[in-house]
């Protein structure tokens, strides 16, 4: 009889540990977690759920998931040569900046993020290639509004400037540039002049050639 329990015992200390292993494979599976660097929004039975620093179960054919990069991204930009930006005394200037962005940590700016521009969050170059021609257009129309003198001796002006009207151009996508968007333009200006310091837009106007240095007749400066 002893020998008899000694065999169930075994027996369902084998079952039980067939349990568990599968079932902490199917948590393993099925559990996602967030991470300081990736945050995701799970849509689908339940309705919409965003996971900061947490955790939430994927089913398979009832939930879908969209993965949120939290990192900050990096986006130069060269405006050069035929593309350099026009002054308002209609004067070519070379201009290399370097942008940015990260997701506001905040359920909602996760949430649209994942809504407006899914997975690309995770591919640096295909979000560079869709948010570029925001900062282009930042830097031309704040160009056509400043002479060569004034964007040489004016350069924090110049930046502060970029920048706030890069940020209002962005903020359709509640992406922001180094700390909490301003309500407005204007705010976020006079907040860029008081703290330098605080700038991570780095513009560099290097002067054009003597050749390059000419009046452009047929071209008007950006609106």
């Amino acid at each position: 009889m002893s020998g008899f329990l000694v065999g169930q015992l075994i027996l369902w200390l084998i079952v039980a540990l067939i349990v568990i292993v599968v079932a902490v494979y199917i948590v393993n599976w099925l559990y996602h977690r967030s991470s300081k660097e990736v945050s995701f929004v799970r849509t689908g039975f339940l309705g919409e759920q965003v996971v900061i620093n947490g955790g939430a179960f994927v089913l398979p054919f009832i939930h879908d998931f969209t993965p949120v990069n939290m990192n900050v991204l990096p986006m130069p930009i060269i405006r050069s040569k035929q593309d350099a930006v026009i002054t308002r005394d209609r004067m070519r200037i070379d201009i290399e900046a370097d942008f940015y962005v990260r997701v506001q940590p905040t359920r909602e700016a996760v949430s649209i993020a994942a809504a407006t521009l899914g997975r690309r969050t995770l591919e640096p170059e295909k979000l560079h290639t869709l948010l570029s021609g925001k900062f282009v257009s930042a830097m031309r129309s704040v160009a056509s509004e400043m002479t060569m003198e004034q964007m040489h001796e004016k350069r924090g002006e110049y930046v502060a400037r970029v920048k706030a009207a890069a940020a209002e151009a962005l903020a359709q996508v509640l992406c922001q540039m180094f700390g909490s968007p301003p309500h407005n333009a204007r705010e976020r200006y006079d907040r860029q002049a008081r703290a330098d310091e605080q700038r991570r837009v780095i513009v560099q106007a290097r002067p054009v050639s003597q050749q390059k240095r000419h009046w452009d007749k047929s071209e008007k400066p950006i609106e």
